[in-house]
């Protein structure tokens, strides 16, 4: 089965927030995507201490709770991070497939640059031995 590249998903990147300054805690604000390939997403982003919130705007559900966490670097400041709900890991960036926002390594999505080639079915390189 081939799999999937991380840009064809919606991302959810916690330093572009922080470097516009979204991540202030009591803030909501929208967001949206214009991925290739899938439809326009928008949502409403909550921010608490902690944790975001996500609201899908035009669904019913009540959305997505992601937690965040602030790791001190030796500089003294301080780099926030995701909690991937799946597997806990510490990271920068969530994708969203089928609604639900995890980690790359959780969805099994791959960088462009780990498959330059195609792969075919059993995951070998097109031209490779």
């Amino acid at each position: 089965m081939k799999r999937q590249m991380v840009g064809q998903f919606p991302q959810l990147n916690i330093d572009k927030l922080s470097r516009q300054g979204f991540l202030v805690p009591g803030t909501q604000f929208d967001w949206g995507w214009n991925v290739p390939s899938i439809e326009q997403g928008n949502i409403l982003i909550q921010v608490q201490e902690s944790h975001l919130t996500l609201r899908y705007l035009y669904g019913l559900e009540p959305g997505e709770t992601l937690m965040t966490e602030q790791i001190p670097l030796v500089s003294g400041k301080k780099r926030t991070w995701f909690g991937c709900p799946k597997c806990q890991r510490a990271v920068a960036i969530l994708y969203g497939v089928n609604g639900l926002f995890f980690c790359r390594k959780c969805h099994r999505l791959v960088y462009p640059s780990q498959y330059p080639c195609s792969l075919d079915g059993e995951g070998k390189k097109y031209g490779s031995q």
